[in-house]
């Protein structure tokens, strides 16, 4: 038997909370892990501990001279995009789980998808994303929604002069379907296909088990590779790396990856020759160097830059603001089989006790509140509904309603004689946010049972549902598939709720065949979730960062910029 600690703390016990359980699920995205949710990451560096108030005294060694680039260095750096990379990208293989920077160093830029996936045109709430041209010039959905025919660009070619042709097409898609493609990412959100055909050349047939509008959203996602070139290295982690994108690996290193313009590009150009991914785990250089001319993107400042470092000098006057809103949705999940959560009332008291303010307070300010997955370009996109506010009064009330009364003469709530006991899994790293939750439900009468593990023990204690919280957190794309958080038998529905007007609800959103017909439907759905609470929202990140002012046609939708729409803008005096 596996063993653990345990830690049982009632309303009189003292709060010393040096735990934590956080999950960043597999959906159509990224790597299962356990960590914090209070903002960025933290690095190992002495920074950390002293916030940077002042404007940073350029290096001694530094190659610049008053802000910007050497004349030895000017040539190359006028056309070159240079972005801070603030961990290791890991392997670039596509198929191979790549991490958030693999992902934001290769896709669009060196490998191609069939179709891309474009964020609205207009400002408006009620704008859908939509889908263009990639290496299919054209695709055609059965009016059943089971089969999905693409005709490719009879151009298009990969780097090595090859033409992209139905069978690379093949290949990829059922590398990144089956296991021999190890693209975990992809295969569950394309369980429901069933074959790729080819029919000619540039012809592809793929067929579905049954109509999923979500499929076609992941071809968006799912990059095209050369079959004669990769037939034998789907499990390649380093060297030559071969897409029909507009860029070129040019080099990687430890220090960062340099992605060249493709002179045989087989469509538009980019406008910018170079791309530098400059690899800074050290928060304090990547800014300075950003003074100095020599960084033109910080996707996301820390804690101890945001917001000071906006106002000094080399900042205001040089750079704009910028925010990748990334999809992710930090939560509560419940378990709803068995008492205290199973009543709807118990959750929605939880939601009432949770001072969400002091969450973001607590994140610096770079977190917002969410009270579903569901937001303009989240998990779900649709309409956000209104997130609820602290309501002490009114969640004792639904506690009561529930049968939880406080005990007479005590902190702590009881029903026919039992105490309102719920089991936490957690692991030891400590986080604000897990640390505020969890004293307003001690406050509030509940008795916390804490059970400290590994996060392979805790994994398993999910799936066998022995818990009543836990702290999870989902990543991945925009726009996605909710039914296996939300639906009865959803592979990551760990809490087991079950309910037959939102499972008909995820159906048709599955159906839909476009972004714009699924938009309305997920913002029902947002609404139905809000009513019913099967989890119960947390603020989920949101990271500033900032951006030269020479940069041109930037872009954010789906976490990320689209780096071949960029553009530098002509230097002052030169015409």
């Amino acid at each position: 038997m596996l063993a653990h600690q345990q830690q049982v703390i009632g309303s009189s016990s003292v709060l010393n909370l040096q735990v934590s359980l956080l999950f960043w699920v597999l959906i159509g995205g990224l790597s299962l892990l356990f960590s914090g949710c209070e903002g960025p990451m933290g690095r190992d560096t002495p920074w950390r501990d002293k916030p940077i108030l002042e404007p940073l005294a350029p290096r001694r060694d530094s190659p610049t001279a008053g802000g910007a680039p050497i004349a030895a260095e000017q040539g190359q750096r006028s056309q070159t995009l240079r972005i801070q990379m603030d961990a290791s990208p890991g392997s670039l293989n596509p198929l191979r789980n790549p991490s958030v920077w693999g992902q934001r160093v290769t896709r669009d830029t060196v490998f191609e998808t069939l179709i891309h996936y474009r964020g609205p045109t207009g400002s408006s709430q009620n704008a859908a994303g939509n889908y263009e041209s990639g290496l299919a010039k054209t695709w055609i959905v059965s009016p059943g929604g089971r089969e999905i025919r693409f005709a490719l660009q009879e151009q298009a070619t990969f780097h090595d002069g090859s033409s992209v042709t139905a069978l690379d097409v093949q290949f990829s898609l059922e590398s990144a379907i089956y296991a021999r493609g190890g693209a975990k990412h992809h295969r569950r959100a394309l369980s429901d296909v069933s074959s790729v055909e080819i029919v000619g050349k540039h012809l592809v047939r793929v067929r579905l088990e049954r109509a999923n509008g979500f499929v076609l959203r992941e071809l968006a996602s799912v990059p095209i590779l050369p079959e004669h070139y990769y037939r034998k290295r789907l499990d390649q982690r380093h060297g030559q790396w071969i897409g029909s994108g507009p860029y070129k690996i040019a080099s990687e290193t430890p220090k960062g990856i340099v992605l060249e313009r493709n002179p045989d590009y087989w469509g538009k150009a980019p406008a910018i020759a170079r791309i530098h991914f400059v690899r800074h785990t050290d928060a304090a250089l990547a800014l300075r160097e950003a003074k100095e001319g020599l960084i033109d993107i910080i996707a996301a400042l820390i804690p101890e830059h945001y917001p000071q470092q906006l106002r000094v000098p080399g900042v205001y006057e040089n750079f704009s603001v910028v925010n990748l809103t990334p999809p992710v949705f930090s939560y509560l999940t419940l378990n709803t089989l068995v008492p205290p959560f199973d009543d709807v009332n118990v959750r929605r008291a939880l939601s009432l006790l949770i001072d969400r303010s002091a969450l973001v307070e607590s994140a610096f300010g770079l977190a917002r509140s969410v009270a579903t997955p569901v937001w303009p370009s989240g998990p779900g996109d649709g309409i956000a509904p209104d997130v609820l506010s602290l309501d002490l009064k009114e969640a004792a009330r639904l506690l009561a309603v529930a049968g939880w009364v406080l005990e007479e003469g005590g902190g702590v709530r009881v029903r026919d004689g039992q105490r309102l006991m719920i089991r936490i899994l957690a692991t030891e790293k400590s986080s604000p946010t897990r640390d505020i939750v969890v004293a307003a439900l001690r406050k509030a009468g509940f008795v916390l049972d804490l059970r400290i593990g590994s996060p392979a023990v805790l994994l398993k204690r999910l799936n066998t549902r022995e818990f009543n919280l836990a702290f999870l957190k989902w990543s991945g794309d925009s726009d996605r598939d909710l039914s296996q958080l939300f639906a009865s038998k959803g592979k990551l529905n760990y809490g087991g709720f079950s309910d037959i007007g939102i499972d008909s609800q995820l159906s048709r959103i599955q159906r839909a065949a476009t972004p714009s017909e699924r938009k309305s439907l997920t913002s029902e759905l947002a609404i139905a979730l809000q009513q019913r609470m099967p989890v119960v929202a947390l603020p989920s990140p949101y990271p500033y960062g900032i951006v030269h002012n020479r940069v041109q046609g930037l872009a954010v939708w789906n976490g990320w910029i689209r780096l071949r729409e960029l553009s530098f803008a002509e230097p002052k005096g030169s015409q």
